[in-house]
């Protein structure tokens, strides 16, 4: 009898906690730290100390020198919660931006973010701020919450609601009448709607380029509260104790860096308000393919390029090669050696007519992406089209350039053109920023484009020649502000 009670207990028990769990949205807390181990096991006890069974942290050390990861790592194992707690450890200091977007990029679109330092804590005894949250999300059915919060001697600093004039306006960072403070938290697919080229610096000194040194919440909190404009939560109490006890706070080494970030971030663009939730972008291009364009003048180079893709490329879908000759049956022969590859011969005068017809081809069976290149290209390293689109779609890049100029690789050794790491052995710059080949933002050297995005412009290009043509397109002029990425390693280079 007893033993049927103590499984009627333990039935019960578990029915209780599913119960709970099916009403709790997944949060997960980011923690950033960085020489935060005299405070990073507050910060961590405090949060297991909440009311709350749905959620995990996920901890990324920047390269600290003072142990802050072995602290993690002990506090992990001690406690038994590997299965709660996921630590990264850079093994060179990345800076928070680096960290932050990499880290919200890793979270499940449908989970609940609450951004964390690793040298602050909730306050102490506070044990509902997740249900809390878990309650405005649910009821009010908004995407991005935020709080006050308080200074180690309890001066509370209260954030404000954005003013009617601010709601109604265009452009809601230009507005001062409304703070945005900790605690912050959002849903997980929000920041990953934020463009690459919108957290890279402009002319901030020393950092031209990179990611924005301080001031997260400029850079990435702004598109998200445009975009989220009327799904946005306010809670008014104190869900975050800031500590001022930290020499490393950028408020007492880094204001200039902090009001200059700020300035550049307000004056950018604004986002539009989203009529709904985007989650799972990139879900469909988890089988995405790209097609390439071979423009060629040579049968000699194009079987070397033909030859390389073959030996290299990965997940590419129908190959076309442009060209224009006058002993055709050179080009007879690669066709009948590649039979699945579609020529298009613009011997004649490329006429409107043709241009239109080949176009229209192109158009009709070409994928949404697509490799522009020409028959000096040899593909020298092995690489994958599924992850260059991906990270093109990631990162809202503009092009995804494989080739660039030859003589400034290996990367270490770049110079001319500021660029980001943002993830490792990927890397970012802007157009405004580039120098020599890295401003051609259109070229020919083995390049993933949105097909959307090129092929009218390669269409309006007029020319006697293939060669022509491609030159007036890759003058064409573009939005600077965009970005391009790149491997650290070139894939392919040029005859």
């Amino acid at each position: 009898m007893k033993k049927l009670k103590k499984i009627s207990l333990f039935i019960f028990l578990t029915c209780q906690l599913i119960s709970v769990i099916a009403f709790e949205k997944p949060i997960t807390v980011v923690v950033t730290a960085f020489n935060n181990a005299p405070w990073i096991e507050k910060c961590f006890d405090n949060i297991f100390a909440q009311d709350y069974q749905n959620f995990n942290i996920l901890c990324v050390d920047d390269g600290s020198t003072d142990g802050t990861a072995d602290v993690v790592e002990r506090y992990r194992k001690k406690n038994n919660l590997e299965n709660k707690i996921t630590l990264i450890r850079n093994n060179q200091q990345q800076l928070k931006l680096y960290n932050l977007y990499n880290a919200y990029h890793s979270v499940p679109d449908n989970h609940i973010i609450v951004q964390h330092d690793g040298d602050d804590w909730f306050p102490d005894g506070k044990r509902d701020i997740f249900k809390k949250l878990n309650k405005k999300y649910i009821e009010e059915q908004v995407w991005f919450v935020y709080s006050e919060y308080q200074f180690l001697d309890g001066t509370i600093i209260k954030s404000k609601r954005p003013s009617l004039e601010a709601m109604n306006s265009d452009n809601l960072r230009s507005h001062i009448d409304f703070s945005f403070t900790h605690l912050r938290t959002f849903y997980a697919w929000l920041p990953k709607l934020v463009k690459l080229q919108d957290l890279l610096t402009d002319e901030i000194q020393g950092y031209i380029g990179k990611f924005y040194p301080q001031c997260d919440e400029g850079a990435l909190c702004f598109p998200m509260l445009e975009m989220a404009k009327h799904h946005v939560g306010f809670i008014p109490e104190v869900f975050y104790t800031f500590n001022t006890t930290n020499p490393l706070s950028g408020f007492k080494t880094a204001i200039g860096l902090q009001a200059s970030t700020q300035r550049e971030t307000t004056l950018k663009k604004s986002y539009s308000i989203l009529e709904k939730p985007i989650k799972n972008r990139l879900q469909q291009y988890d089988t995405a393919c790209s097609d390439i364009i071979i423009f060629s003048n040579n049968p000699s180079s194009l079987q070397k390029t033909i030859d390389s893709l073959n030996g290299h490329a990965s997940n590419i879908g129908t190959i076309y090669v442009v060209y224009k000759t006058d002993n055709l049956s050179l080009y007879d022969a690669i066709k009948a050696q590649y039979p699945g590859i579609y020529f298009l011969d613009f011997s004649e005068n490329i006429t409107t007519e043709i241009k239109k017809y080949a176009w229209q081809i192109l158009t009709d069976f070409l994928t949404d992406h697509v490799f522009i290149a020409s028959d000096l290209c040899i593909i020298n390293q092995s690489f994958d089209a599924n992850e260059c689109i991906r990270l093109l779609e990631k990162t809202f890049a503009y092009g995804f350039y494989l080739c660039l100029d030859s003589n400034e690789y290996p990367f270490k050794d770049f110079k001319s053109t500021p660029c980001q790491m943002i993830q490792k052995k990927v890397y970012g710059w802007k157009f405004k920023h580039g120098k020599k080949m890295w401003n051609t933002f259109n070229n020919s050297f083995m390049t993933l484009y949105r097909k959307k995005d090129i092929l009218d412009q390669l269409y309006y290009q007029d020319g006697d020649s293939i060669q022509t043509m491609v030159e007036r397109w890759q003058s064409t002029t573009i939005d600077l502000e965009q970005a391009g990425i790149f491997f650290e390693s070139a894939i392919a280079c040029t005859l």
